[in-house]
């Protein structure tokens, strides 16, 4: 019996035919993974929402602090700007290792908030590279005796910081919680971003302030910004998934897909449905718009969309 083999042609053909089902098929394959792990991280950001929604409960309607105040020799020194361990006890070789500090790091949102969410993975998103601190080498290297860290993605808004839950304006609306640090994760550290600009009278209370600076003395900038925000640097893309974004969770504990883009250098005014003012073509975000209550001649700003009191419609 006579056997009949490929001839080369053949074999190219088929070869080609399979290489022109696979340029079809991977996009498709990379697509549905994307969206898989999009899904799974909004189901995250949703369960620390509704975690918070119980902390806040047993915290007599009081959202989790942003911020604490220093204990060592700077009473009233609030951290609005400093980075927190997570979990608050990994860090022994620095003032971070000592009581004073690993109580302040506890009552911090990333760690007061664990014991209801059960979980350290909610935080690091899902799929993202894990960093180990590089802006912040000379406090925050993780030794290799050190305890397990914790990796976080999400970052909170800090203008909840002790903020009442039932004065939030739009519940539905504001955001809670977001990807504030884009595609990646952080070792060992958490951040609220935006931040209160917590800078004044020593001794004095923080927190957001509708007509004016959040505490006595505060040194607002030229704008009137008595808030700060934070990223991880350029080329760091503020686009987390396919479709321009980043998951949020919003104060109702509601998970929503968030459109953070597109990239395009022009300002955008779209004060009430994204935090950035500008995305530059690299897609890290350049800035976000400060916006004045309406009836203030304050002059003080907040970040447009993270504002407790914002009716979102600016």
């Amino acid at each position: 019996m006579k056997r009949r083999a490929f001839t080369l042609i053949e074999l190219l053909v088929v070869i080609a035919i399979i290489a022109i089902l696979a340029a079809i098929l991977f996009p498709v394959f990379a697509q549905a993974k994307d969206a898989a792990k999009k899904t799974a991280n909004l189901n995250n950001v949703k369960q620390i929402g509704v975690s918070t929604a119980i902390y806040t409960t047993d915290s007599d309607d009081v959202n989790p602090l942003a911020m604490g105040q220093r204990p060592d020799g700077q009473v009233g020194s609030w951290t609005y700007n400093v980075i927190h361990p997570i979990p608050e006890d990994w860090k022994t070789s620095d003032v971070w290792g000592t009581p004073e500090r690993r109580n302040l790091s506890a009552n911090y949102w990333a760690n007061s908030t664990r014991s209801y969410t059960k979980s350290k993975d909610l935080y690091d998103g899902t799929g993202f590279q894990k960093l180990n601190n590089a802006a912040d080498a000379a406090d925050f290297a993780i030794p290799a005796n050190a305890a397990k860290v914790y990796a976080t993605n999400f970052v909170y808004n800090g203008f909840l910081h002790a903020w009442s839950a039932t004065a939030i304006a739009q519940p539905s609306k504001l955001v809670m919680y977001w990807q504030g640090q884009g595609k990646q994760a952080t070792n060992g550290r958490a951040i609220a971003n935006p931040s209160l600009k917590c800078d004044g009278t020593v001794g004095g209370n923080c927190q957001f302030n509708a007509g004016g600076p959040p505490m006595v003395g505060a040194t607002c900038g030229n704008s009137g910004a008595c808030w700060e925000w934070y990223w991880q640097g350029t080329g760091v893309s503020a686009f987390a998934y396919s479709g321009s974004g980043l998951n949020t969770v919003r104060a109702d504990s509601s998970a929503k897909f968030m459109k953070s883009g597109p990239a395009n250098n022009l300002l955008n005014r779209n004060y009430n449905n994204t935090p950035f003012a500008q995305i530059a073509l690299d897609t890290s975000p350049v800035s976000m718009w400060g916006c004045t209550a309406p009836g203030s001649n304050s002059g003080s700003q907040y970040a447009c969309f993270f504002r407790p009191d914002s009716e979102f419609s600016y």
